[in-house]
């Protein structure tokens, strides 16, 4: 999904057409977990392995509106976006690092992300990247340099490693079962 399509995705989940698409269950108070049917006039050309409901997890804010939007692609990649009023707020970093990585981990041992200079616009990607590296995403090919990523536009490909010493330590991983 592009930009253009997450944005219109998340406007349909704040709207009354959210029934047509989506089947969402909470997780938490400001995340939801949702089996998502794109409509009919979605392009997903650039998801070739595209069969069926896509997992994503709506992040929402102090209104209880959907601002965010994870999507999860398997143990390969998570795709994330928010609302440009809401970065730097922490909505996405929190949801992240306290529910969705956690929730994913009680089916999976590591998760990997890409981030490409192709799916954004001006500081986006690096801002994504410094983000994944707080909540403990780490190179997975040591010449991976972030430095060097901004000053040459390329692709970074990043695995939470180590989740025994992370926030997403046992205790928290039980706290979501």
């Amino acid at each position: 999904m592009d930009i253009k399509q997450i944005y219109e995705l998340l406007e349909r989940a704040n709207s009354s057409k959210q029934d047509e698409f989506f089947f969402i269950r909470p997780l938490q108070a400001n995340v939801d977990i949702a089996l998502l049917w794109l409509p009919i006039d979605f392009d997903v050309k650039d998801m070739p392995d595209f069969f069926g409901p896509i997992t994503v997890y709506l992040i929402k804010n102090n209104d209880k509106q959907y601002i965010g939007l994870v999507e999860d692609r398997g143990r390969s990649d998570l795709h994330w976006y928010t609302l440009p009023r809401y970065r730097g707020k922490g909505y996405l970093s929190n949801a992240l690092r306290e529910i969705i990585l956690p929730h994913l981990f009680l089916n999976r041992g590591e998760q990997n992300i890409t981030i490409s200079y192709k799916s954004f616009d001006g500081a986006e990607p690096v801002a994504s990247a410094l983000l994944a590296r707080t909540i403990g995403f780490q190179f997975i090919d040591k010449n991976d340099d972030l430095e060097e990523y901004m000053d040459i536009p390329g692709k970074l490909t990043m695995r939470f490693i180590d989740k025994e010493s992370s926030d997403l330590a046992g205790g928290r991983v039980q706290q979501m079962v």
